[in-house]
Formats: C-alpha cells, structure tokens, sequence
C-alpha cells in the first residue's frame, strides 16, 4: 500500500470533504420539484395546456392552473367545480383552459404544484391568483402568451403593448368595452387611439407600457381635438401595476363626461380610489383648448403627486398664460412605484 506523507493526509481529507459537499449540493439542486410545459396552445386556438413534472411521486401531487385575461383578471382552470388537475403515473399532465368563452384570448398562465392533499383555491375574476398558494405550493411558474407583447408597438423611443379582447363578445375592462387592435397605429402625426362602430358594435383601444418607470415626471402631448368628446367616450391616461391591488398603483388623468351631457365638468385628475375625500378633482376644459391640442404633466414624487394641463403641445416649460388646470395630492393614497 501507498502511503503519504504526512503533510498530504490533511489536503486529501479537505478534498475529499469538498468533494462530498460538491455532489450533495448537486443532488438537492437535482431532486427539486420542476413543472414544465411541453405544448403552449397557440393565441386564439382552444387547444389544451399540455406538461409533466419532474422530480418528485406523481401520485403525491396534482396542479393548481390559473390564467389571466386582460381586463377580467385570474381564473381557475378547468372549472371553479373541477379545480386541480391529476398528474399521470408517467409525470405528464394536461388542462382544458378554454371552458370560458374568452380563454382562448389568454395572455398569461400560472401553474402550481400542490400536495395531493390540498385543495386548489377557487378564482374568478381575481386581480392575481389566490396569494396563498405562494406557501402552499411546492413550486410554481408563470408562463405568457401575449403576441403583443412579444411584438409591441413602438412609439416615443418606448414598446407598448396593444390590448386585445380578442373577440366581439370578450368586452373587459374598464369600461367594460371591446378592445381591437386594429384601433391602434403609429404614423408622422403620433400614436391613434380609435373608437369605431359597425352595426352597432363599438370597439376601442388601449396600450400599456411593459416598463416599471417609478417616479419622476410624464409628459402626454395630445393631438388637437376638432370638438369635445362624446358624452360616453373617455380618454384616460394613468400609471397601472396588475400585481398591485387594490388600487393598482393608479393615477390617472381623464377626459369624458362620463355618460352624463350635462355634466358642466369634462376632465379630472385622480388618485385612486376615486371615491376617498380628496382623491378627486373635476375640472371643465373649454373647446377651444381642446382645439389647440394638450399637454398633461404628472409629477410622482415620494408621498405626493402633483397634475398640471396646458393648453397646446410644449415640450420645454409651459407658460403659465397656458395653463388650464393643476392640482396636487400629497394624501396617505399617493402610491410608491412597483419593482
């Protein structure tokens, strides 16, 4: 037998020690609980969710499956009556997530792996899924399926989303409303936001930035209007966070009426909830404003945010001569920015 000297038999054994640390960390890495999607159904299509799990007894598990639609929120997946979904002897698994009539129009799925023991929290409608399947899961992923997002609309130097309802018979929020995406182009003269009708079905437009900006000043020049909007239409511009109920992070300028013609107001500023003393401002823009286009700055500043309009498009500072309405919020309601 080999023996080694003495001053190699504490290196061996640090080697040895390292080594051993090294496969079990390996192991533990290995042996962790994944689900994977195999087959995402195309957008628009009524084909099933298709994965498997890896990792751990298929028997001792089922799936929690949600997924979002924009403007109506979370849903759980098959059915509120038939929740969780059993894994195969093999690891695979499949969900029907079209028994909605406006699922095929999903953008967003969530899928959490339970204990065979614990049921699968109900939604309808929720802003996000049930919170408490962050502990109880023993993993989870999230998996999008917006083809606006993976190819936005660029405008300004930014890429926006465009909102889709997908069909004539998903109206979604707000509103609610029908929102098409051929309602939305960019061109010399900025991004359009259109309401058209046919046959008496109205249809809208919305884009949303998929960037977190946080505090700091927004700036909105708003091409010159040749008269003031339908009693019924609103233009609203407005900070959103879907993952921040429930207020959402929202601050919003808006223009309309609001269905009521005689409303001597027709433009507000908020803080959301609209409804809390204080968090509201209504104020009257003439036509002729309107006719010689808008700018609407917001300020976001720690613990306040303050709301300015002026009357034509500026992109220095506004005179003060322009200006038609301000108004600041320094309330306990004055969101901090998400991450």
């Amino acid at each position: 037998m080999m023996k080694l000297p003495e001053a190699m038999k504490g290196l061996v054994s640090v080697l040895l020690a390292f080594t051993i640390v090294l496969v079990s960390s390996y192991l533990a890495v290995a042996a962790t609980p994944q689900i994977v999607v195999t087959s995402l159904p195309a957008y628009g299509s009524t084909e099933p969710l298709q994965g498997m799990v890896m990792n751990i007894n298929p028997s001792t598990v089922h799936l929690a499956t949600y997924l979002f639609k924009e403007g109506l929120g979370w849903f759980v997946k098959p059915t509120l009556a038939s929740p969780c979904t059993a894994i195969q002897p093999d690891g695979q698994w499949e969900v029907d997530v079209t028994t909605g009539f406006c699922d095929p129009w999903a953008t967003q799925y969530a899928l959490y792996l339970l204990p065979i023991g614990e049921s699968c929290p109900p939604a309808f409608g929720t802003p996000t899924p049930p919170p408490e399947l962050e502990t109880m899961a023993l993993t989870s992923i999230r998996v999008d399926r917006n083809p606006f997002l993976d190819n936005p609309l660029q405008f300004s130097n930014r890429l926006w989303v465009i909102k889709d309802s997908g069909h004539d018979a998903c109206k979604v929020g707000p509103g609610p409303n029908i929102f098409a995406p051929q309602n939305v182009w960019v061109d010399e003269n900025g991004l359009h936001l259109a309401i058209t009708g046919d046959n008496g079905v109205w249809r809208t437009a919305e884009v949303w930035l998929n960037e977190h900006l946080g505090f700091g000043q927004y700036r909105v020049l708003i091409n010159p209007l040749l008269n003031d909007l339908d009693p019924q239409a609103v233009l609203g511009l407005f900070t959103w966070d879907q993952e921040a109920p429930p207020y959402f992070r929202e601050l919003d300028f808006e223009l309309s009426r609001f269905g009521n013609p005689d409303d001597p107001d027709n433009a507000q500023f908020v803080v959301q909830p609209f409804d809390q003393p204080g968090n509201l401002f209504r104020f009257f823009i003439p036509l002729a404003d309107l006719q010689a286009g808008l700018t609407y700055i917001i300020h976001w500043l720690p613990g306040k945010v303050r709301y300015a309009l002026y009357r034509g498009q500026h992109l220095g500072d506004p005179s003060d001569t322009d200006l038609i309405a301000h108004w600041t919020n320094d309330g306990p309601y004055v969101p901090q920015p998400g991450t």
